[in-house]
């Protein structure tokens, strides 16, 4: 009987931050439960940049997939080579109580909306625009306390699964005194669980043993098959009710990050006025298209003047956030010229571009916002 390998499901991580659309500093990497599942299954898993393949055998006569009846996802790690991701990516801002190390961001194909363009091939692991709008999972082991304040006397604390909704765990009665209560779920596997006292949401977490220094997030991919039909939505599935073969492929698509861009210009020569009357302007692209895309100009403010290293500094701010990106000379191109002048009529300098790695937090007066700064040595 020939036995030849053929797609069952791909993922693709993509990012608006790099010029060829791939979030190269992210990569896959089968759990260990999963690389079970892929020799028991006859699977291969190949990595590709920011993604992964995942190709069963398929024999002539025969979908050895049919006979998948687990419940258990095919699960990956995401990895990022890049400590600075989150700098460039639209996400929630650093600065929130659990440190990198204890928490992933966690992707599954439990129902999300279509990816544009070929709606049966190709769908969001998350809702559109907002891969990581719902913020990263604090990781638990399996045995941990979780504090609960004033309790109903005799209620319950459950751990509810994610593909079935249904309680996997409850606690003994509880009493109405605050206190830890122990949880002890070695019996269940890694994955997303609910923490809920009397139906509602106390706590959601990524169960695993497995410390979360070394991953950026978790990929579940729910197949489908016979003992999941009625759990993965039809769209989403790559295994149908009997088992056949429906290959997809999944996608993370991330943001890259707009921010204020700040200009510092410094002027050594104090004696030099040449250059008072010149602002921060951007200059239109040659490119028609672009503007069009592109829409309203960028402005920029000048506001209270600083020293940089001992020397007066002019500072402006975008009026607005401009978003970062690997190669922004193809977006945008900005000039420090006289208020209105053409380039041709004076001395005019082309200004630089924002980077990640110069990207910070900012906080003034209770108001957080995300800051890019670029400085200019005349």
């Amino acid at each position: 009987m020939r036995t030849h390998y053929a797609p069952l499901f791909r993922i693709e991580c993509l990012h608006g931050y790099f010029a060829d659309g791939l979030c190269r500093p992210l990569s896959l990497r089968p759990t260990a439960e999963c690389r079970r599942l892929l020799e028991q299954y006859r699977c291969l898993f190949k990595a590709t940049p920011a993604g992964g393949t995942v190709a069963f055998a398929a024999e002539d006569g025969c979908d050895f997939v049919s006979l998948y009846a687990e419940t258990t996802p095919f699960s990956f790690d995401l990895i990022s080579a890049d400590p600075g991701l989150l700098t460039y990516t639209d996400a929630a801002m650093a600065g929130d109580a659990a440190s990198p190390a204890e928490q992933v961001y966690y992707f599954d194909n439990l129902g999300h909306a279509a990816d544009d363009g070929e709606a049966n091939e190709r769908r969001l692991l998350h809702p559109a625009r907002q891969a990581l709008a719902a913020g990263p999972l604090p990781v638990r082991p399996r045995r941990f306390s979780q504090s609960i304040e004033k309790p109903a006397a005799g209620a319950r604390l459950s751990v509810v699964d994610t593909l079935r909704g249904e309680p996997v765990w409850q606690s003994a009665p509880l009493t109405r005194d605050p206190h830890a209560v122990p949880l002890d779920l070695a019996a269940l596997p890694d994955g997303r669980y609910r923490l809920q006292l009397k139906k509602k949401e106390v706590l959601a977490f990524y169960l695993s043993d497995v410390s979360a220094a070394g991953r950026w997030g978790v990929v579940d991919i729910f197949p489908g098959g016979p003992a999941m039909v009625d759990r993965v939505p039809e769209g989403c599935r790559v295994l149908d009710a009997a088992g056949r073969p429906h290959p997809k492929t999944f996608v993370i698509r991330l943001n890259n990050r707009s921010t204020i861009w700040r200009y510092y210009i410094v002027n050594p020569n104090p004696e030099d006025h040449s250059y008072d009357g010149h602002r921060v302007e951007e200059v239109a692209r040659r490119t028609p298209k672009r503007a069009e895309q592109r829409g309203t100009p960028f402005t920029f403010t000048e506001v209270a003047p600083t020293r940089v290293a001992g020397q007066p500094a002019r500072v402006f701010e975008s009026t607005r956030p401009i978003a970062l990106c690997e190669r922004p000379g193809d977006e945008y191109e900005f000039m420090f010229r006289a208020n209105g002048q053409a380039e041709r009529g004076g001395r005019a300098f082309r200004l630089p571009y924002a980077r990640g790695e110069a990207t910070r937090l900012e906080d003034i007066s209770g108001a957080r916002r995300m800051v890019s700064e670029i400085y200019v040595y005349l």
